[in-house]
């Protein structure tokens, strides 16, 4: 379904908290802060850049149902013409054939209990391949993620 964007809905914060009944346009507004202070205190904590010099064969972008529209946005954005992997929507909690070592995986949860973000961690942590999580600290893929290090 194509809707017209109405942008006048942009200029009137009641109309735009109804329209964005899920908060993303929120988080979406929030995440460049975020990852900011996010980079500053792993910096500040000296915690290891584990992500640095990964360049993977392709990106697997999974997310629970509820976190879906989070997985598309960060799909469209990474997905550019001058990117240097694919980037790929990975729908399901069974890994394809072709993943491997050489790829990586951002798996993205709102929910404590869904079950195919961890599932896919899992899969991916026995063939090699680098995982991200990004979800509540008390769910089942934060735990996955730190089994799987």
């Amino acid at each position: 379904m194509n809707a017209a964007l109405d942008e006048s809905v942009l200029d009137d914060e009641a109309r735009l908290v109804a329209a964005d009944r899920t908060g993303l346009l929120r988080s979406v507004a929030t995440a460049g802060a975020q990852v900011r202070e996010s980079m500053a205190l792993s910096a500040e904590a000296d915690v290891p850049d584990v992500l640095s010099g990964i360049r993977p064969r392709a990106l697997l972008v999974a997310a629970d149902p509820a976190a879906d529209d989070v997985a598309i946005v960060l799909a469209g954005l990474a997905d550019r013409p001058d990117a240097t992997a694919p980037v790929v929507r990975q729908d399901g909690p069974v890994l394809p054939v072709w993943v491997g070592a050489a790829d990586a995986l951002l798996a993205v949860t709102t929910a404590a209990t869904a079950t195919a973000g961890p599932a896919l961690v899992e899969a991916g942590a026995r063939r090699g391949v680098s995982v991200l999580g990004a979800g509540p600290a008390d769910s089942l893929l934060h735990e996955a993620c730190g089994r799987n290090r």
